[in-house]
C-alpha cells in the first residue's frame, strides 16, 4: 500500500475523491454483512473525516507545474521559482527526480509555493 503524498491542496481534492469512494465502498459492504452498527459508524466517520480534509486543505500552499526549457540542475529551477532551496528535499521526491544535477530540459515539475 503506498500512502498519498498530501503536501497541497491540489493533492487533497484529488486524494479526497478516492477516500470518498473507498470508505463509501466500505460502507456498503459492512451494512451487506450485517454490520449495521459498524456501516453507521464508517458512515459517520467519512463525513467528518471528509470535512475536516477540506477545512485544512484551506491552510495548505498551492502547487503550480513548471516546464524547464533546458536541462538545469534541480537547485537552479527551485531557487528561479521560489527565491530559496530550503525545500529541496521535497522538490525532488514530489517530482521523483533521479538524478539532482541533472532534470531533463521540456520535463514539466511542480513547484509548491514561492
Amino acid at each position: 500500500m503506498v500512502i498519498p503524498l498530501i503536501e497541497t491542496v491540489g493533492d487533497v481534492l484529488q486524494n479526497s475523491h478516492e477516500l470518498d469512494e473507498s470508505l463509501t465502498q466500505l460502507i456498503v459492504t459492512t451494512g451487506d454483512l450485517g454490520w449495521f452498527k459498524t456501516s453507521e459508524q464508517l458512515r459517520d466517520f467519512r463525513i467528518v473525516f471528509l470535512q475536516q480534509m477540506q477545512t485544512t486543505s484551506t491552510r495548505l500552499p498551492t502547487a503550480r507545474t513548471v516546464k524547464l526549457m533546458d536541462t538545469e540542475p534541480a537547485l537552479v529551477t527551485l531557487y528561479r521559482e521560489t527565491q530559496s532551496v530550503a525545500q529541496i528535499d521535497r522538490f525532488i521526491r514530489r517530482n521523483g527526480i533521479r538524478h539532482p544535477a541533472f532534470v531533463t530540459g521540456a520535463l514539466s515539475v511542480e513547484v509548491i509555493g514561492g
